[in-house]
């Protein structure tokens, strides 16, 4: 098989960059657009949230509104206080926030989903960029030295985009503020948010529980129990999900879990594996056992 030319090597890395730096846009452009729209989406939840808290009590209205408005807080957007005030004393059902967070849910789950599919495209790049340079490497002249410094650059754009991802939102606030002030919602009123799993462990699970519902015994059923169905389980996934950016984001949590991993893992295998600069797995070495002092 006859080798490229550097002409035709060049000719390909620059087809190669024009496409990468179109992919950059439209990546870049696309999740800065699906941020955005989460972004409005979120902040209506809230004011729903602070709409029904407005209307049920004033003191607990006043510190969600701290809260939310301070601009340290991950949370913190501007409203207006005055619209609130036409809600104190009013009828206002407590679930509308709830269920514009399931609708939140739906969008959220989709966004990272389109955001996942487009990265697919940038490892392709990346595998391009790495068969170039393999390439370049075997031809081992003054022309591909250059060619080298310009591939590694274009790596780093592709490792940039792979950075870019949907933001974070704390979606389990709202779960907290429904029991707010040791506040309850009905065994009923748990089982109409939900998309009950049919098993016989849980319908037993389910007629031992009270009928007043407080938070701890809604997040055990939710996210211990796993009361919804596994296609439909939108609460649980919020739960895992904050417990996932916390343990990315929290050293002390992280270290908890990890040791929690360590004591159900003690008898089986662990591995760690290390990655070349574009991502690829070079070697995987099978991790030494964690003795246990008794």
């Amino acid at each position: 098989m006859t080798k490229p030319s550097i002409f035709e090597l060049k000719t390909d890395f620059e087809y190669l960059r024009n496409d990468i730096l179109i992919h950059f846009k439209l990546v870049s452009q696309l999740v800065k657009h699906r941020n955005n729209e989460l972004t409005q989406d979120w902040k209506a939840a809230m004011y729903k949230q602070m709409i029904w808290l407005a209307s049920k009590d004033n003191a607990a209205f006043e510190a969600y509104l701290d809260f939310s408005t301070n601009e340290d807080n991950e949370m913190y957007f501007d409203f207006d206080i005055e619209t609130m005030k036409k809600y104190v004393g009013k009828r206002y059902s407590k679930f509308n926030s709830i269920i514009a967070l399931r609708n939140f849910w739906s969008k959220y789950k989709k966004a990272k989903k389109e955001i996942r599919e487009a990265h697919r495209d940038t490892k392709l790049f990346l595998s391009e960029l790495k068969q170039l340079k393999k390439t370049l490497i075997d031809m081992d002249s003054k022309t591909t030295h250059s060619l080298l410094g310009e591939i590694e650059e274009w790596r780093g754009i592709l490792t940039e985009i792979i950075d870019y991802k949907i933001h974070h939102f704390n979606l389990v606030f709202f779960f907290e503020y429904l029991f707010l002030g040791n506040r309850t919602i009905t065994k009923q009123e748990m089982l109409n948010l939900v998309v009950l799993d049919k098993s016989v462990d849980t319908k037993k699970y389910i007629d031992s529980l009270p009928d007043d519902i407080d938070y701890l015994t809604f997040t055990d059923a939710t996210f211990v129990h796993k009361i919804e169905d596994n296609n439909f389980d939108w609460i649980g996934e919020i739960y895992f999900e904050d417990f996932m950016h916390l343990r990315e984001t929290n050293p002390e949590v992280k270290k908890k879990a990890d040791g929690m991993l360590d004591e159900l893992l003690m008898n089986i295998p662990t591995y760690t594996a290390t990655f070349d600069e574009f991502g690829d797995m070079e070697s995987i070495t099978q991790n030494k056992p964690k003795l246990k002092l008794v």
